[in-house]
């Protein structure tokens, strides 16, 4: 889809795509103000997805026609059955694991990003990279530090967060592409 397709179906829709970006912006703040509830929600569908998936590759294992594809699945199938299943069985266990991986994978992210604001240093707002790298790690080592009585509301800020972030992107993008009138190419950016 080109990005002036993209456009124009996003100008079609924008009413809807301001109404679900609201409806975002909603559910987001309700996630950030009850954190626990949100990081054990997560906790069990992940647990879900673990265990609908394990139970897809068990049904492929059976299904390969090699040796080696038959294991290696099997033993992914189960490794992905049993990981869901101990979530759904002891969500705030899994809400702990699930919070201390989300602390490692925000440090790893933001050493990732640093590299990258490094690596464009000198191009213009390199900055903003780097200042989103270090806002990363810091709130990592913050949640690493706090861990394991962080689990009990530091996953569902994070997911809050990131549902209250897309639905306030949502609506910022609908509005400028709604509200431009010079076209595809004004609302692309083009002048």
């Amino acid at each position: 889809m080109s990005a002036e397709t993209m456009v124009a179906e996003i100008r079609r829709r924008s009413g809807w795509s301001i109404f679900t970006g609201a409806v975002l912006v909603v559910l987001g703040i309700a996630l950030i103000a009850h954190p626990f509830a949100a990081g054990t929600i997560s906790t069990v569908v992940v647990g879900l997805v673990l265990s609908v998936g394990g139970i897809a590759e068990l049904a492929l294992a059976f299904a390969s026609q090699t040796p080696g594809g038959f294991f290696l699945r099997l033993l992914l199938g189960a490794f992905y059955l049993l990981t869901g299943v101990v979530l759904l069985a002891y969500p705030f266990t899994g809400l702990e694991s699930l919070t201390l991986f989300a602390a490692v994978m925000l440090i790893a992210r933001g050493v990732v990003a640093a590299f990258a604001a490094y690596e464009v240093r000198g191009v213009s707002g390199w900055g903003w990279l780097l200042v989103d790298a270090l806002a990363s790690i810091a709130t990592g080592i913050f949640i690493l530090a706090r861990w394991p009585w962080s689990s009990a509301h530091a996953l569902g800020i994070l997911v809050g967060a990131a549902v209250l972030a897309t639905g306030l992107t949502r609506i910022m993008v609908a509005t400028r592409i709604h509200s431009t009138t010079g076209g595809t190419r004004q609302a692309l950016g083009h002048t």
